[in-house]
């Protein structure tokens, strides 16, 4: 969930509007260029010793532009070639609302081939594992069974849906609003004609309060198209960060990057 945000130099960035291009990826290295240097004074011999540095920020990025989102674009994408252009880019990277949030989790076992008629699955979290449950378990029975795990406890869970899933499963009271690892399910005990069964677990919403993150800057690059997939055509942003003197006004900051501080949280699934 990481976002564009560019305009001309002339923009401010609190006005840059999100570009329609699909932004595929992200990446930007820093590396301070330190050179050592011999100082002298009134006499000429060397009586110190120091470094003179300046950052060099690069960063390569890669963008899909369709026909739908190329009207909407700046022309730069698709006919810079080896030219080197110059924008405002805000890169905004975020895991989900600002908002700390509860974590849920979707249990699903697979229909592939026939949906289950027999056999039983274990739910597992934190190493805790839960007694055997029917293949057509309720939601009420796992609520149950998943409280009882001294990992969870009671009522620090809740449990909709069907017999048989899907199951949501939303984490609360002392296990609200804070990042959870994923539950883990045993199905291999879960008969049919789809045999063998999965039961995939995904978390639907992350808990916690996610950390976003802002990087402004003016970028000067060159773009080449690498391909066309899915019916975009797909470009390699390649450039470095540079100094816009109408946004620092003479001062030395060339690159602003905020950090939204937040709890601790998992993304992975």
């Amino acid at each position: 969930m990481t976002d564009l945000y560019e305009g001309s130099t002339s923009t401010a960035y609190d006005s840059l509007n999100q570009s329609a291009a699909t932004l595929k990826s992200f990446k930007v290295t820093s590396v301070l260029n330190a050179v050592r240097r011999i100082y002298g004074g009134s006499v000429d011999y060397a009586s110190a010793w120091g470094a003179s540095a300046r950052k060099a920020v690069s960063f390569t990025a890669e963008l899909g532009i369709n026909t739908t989102s190329k009207a909407d674009v700046y022309d730069v994408y698709a006919t810079a070639g080896a030219l080197m252009m110059e924008r405002r880019w805000r890169i905004l990277a975020r895991g989900s609302r600002l908002t700390t949030q509860s974590e849920v989790q979707l249990l699903t076992m697979s229909t592939a081939g026939g949906a289950a008629t027999g056999g039983t699955f274990t739910l597992s979290f934190q190493g805790a594992t839960t007694t055997a449950l029917p293949y057509n378990e309720s939601s009420a029975n796992v609520q149950t069974a998943l409280r009882a795990l001294a990992t969870i406890g009671s009522p620090n869970v809740t449990v909709s849906g069907s017999a048989g899933g899907p199951y949501t499963v939303t984490f609360a009271s002392a296990l609200a609003n804070q990042p959870q690892l994923l539950i883990q399910a045993q199905t291999s005990l879960v008969t049919g004609p789809g045999s063998p069964y999965t039961m995939a677990i995904t978390r639907s919403t992350p808990g916690g309060q996610l950390k976003t993150l802002t990087i402004d800057g003016r970028v000067r690059f060159h773009v080449v198209n690498i391909g066309d997939i899915d019916g975009e055509h797909i470009y390699t942003v390649e450039g470095v960060y540079v100094k816009d003197p109408v946004a620092n006004s003479g001062t030395g900051t060339d690159l602003k990057v905020s950090l939204l501080n937040g709890v601790a949280t998992q993304l992975s699934v």
